[in-house]
């Protein structure tokens, strides 16, 4: 797998790097196209600027995750958890978050609107 922008992972590295159960994951300008990254926990990770244009990330744990300005156009988010991520000026293009779960500290790109594309937003305060 190529790297965007060159930060030095390799496609194996990074799997070892998800396995290794380090946190948070430290993968700016990664190209992570296409990845199978299903159920993957990545709480907190640094996905700034990463190339995730048709990447697999269902039910993937992204709470709190930095994707800020990263291509995210094609990709499955459906049922992901997505609480406190920031996705501010990301490539939302034909996304999918059908089911996704978001908060109110989610922070989406601008006139971005999640639930025409599925998502959810969780009630996070108790009655």
């Amino acid at each position: 797998m190529n790297i965007y922008k060159d930060n030095g992972f390799s496609h194996k590295e990074i799997i070892i790097l998800l396995n290794s159960g380090r946190r948070p994951l430290w993968l700016p300008s990664a190209n992570l196209e296409g990845a199978l990254l299903i159920k993957a926990d990545m709480i907190g990770a640094n996905m700034s600027r990463a190339n995730l244009r048709n990447a697999e990330l269902s039910q993937a744990d992204l709470s709190g995750a930095d994707l800020s300005y990263a291509v995210l156009s094609n990709a499955n988010l459906s049922k992901a958890n997505l609480s406190g991520a920031n996705m501010l000026h990301c490539d939302m293009s034909d996304v999918k978050l059908a089911n996704a779960k978001y908060t109110v500290d989610t922070r989406w790109p601008e006139d971005f609107n999640p639930e025409l594309y599925g998502a959810i937003l969780r009630d996070t305060h108790p009655h």
